[in-house]
């Protein structure tokens, strides 16, 4: 249909060029369809945007929930499991989809992702205790506070990105994930952290 094919193609276009760069005439000319159609499909870019960034977070969020609802991974292979969702398309995404996206006033966007946010904290509470139940996350700290730092550190990635734009994004979520984790596992956890990376490393290696 042509309103997935305009979501697709803009969502690559907004990744690669970043937001402010990308024009709704430049949407139009590369969906093949005049300005007019594309306003009469979405009524802005806000709104485009937005719908844009839905359907990221929605198609992220079935592959996790597959992974949640998988007993037959532990604690550690769902988190790192989760991290390989989260990062497998960020090499291709311009570290200016992020600032811009922080920078501008997409109003819709923002809002949308601030939503969004407050959902995976609580989700991501749950899956904390589930680590201290499998003896993987130290027992008796605050899970809540926990996940507040946690995606507190998240809001600064923009703040990083525009410090080292260097950097890639997948490698400073990577970093931002593993550190975490690192830093609340128990002993048993943190072996089978570095036990599952090195494996990861390893089946990459080969490929």
């Amino acid at each position: 249909m042509l309103r997935e094919r305009i979501l697709s193609l803009a969502t690559e276009m907004f990744q690669t060029f970043g937001l402010k760069a990308v024009s709704m005439d430049d949407i139009a000319k590369k969906v093949g369809i005049s300005k007019r159609t594309l306003y009469e499909i979405f009524s802005s870019k806000d709104e485009l945007l937005t719908c844009c960034i839905r359907n990221i977070q929605e198609k992220s969020v079935s592959e996790i929930e597959t992974l949640v609802k998988d007993s037959s991974k532990d604690f550690v292979e769902m988190i790192l499991g989760i991290l390989f969702v989260l990062t497998k398309d960020m090499r291709k995404v311009n570290t200016l989809f992020f600032v811009d996206l922080d920078r501008y006033n997409f109003r819709s966007a923002f809002e949308l992702n601030e939503v969004k946010t407050t959902e995976k904290r609580n989700k991501f509470v749950a899956m904390l205790q589930r680590g201290v139940d499998e003896g993987y996350i130290i027992p008796d700290i605050d899970l809540e506070l926990t996940a507040d730092i946690f995606f507190s550190k998240n809001m600064h990635l923009t703040t990083l990105l525009r410090r080292t734009s260097q950097v890639a994004v997948v490698d400073l979520v990577n970093n931002l994930f593993l550190l975490h984790f690192r830093g609340i596992s128990t002993l048993k956890g943190v072996e089978r952290i570095d036990t599952l990376v090195a494996e990861m490393k390893k089946s990459i290696n080969k490929q």
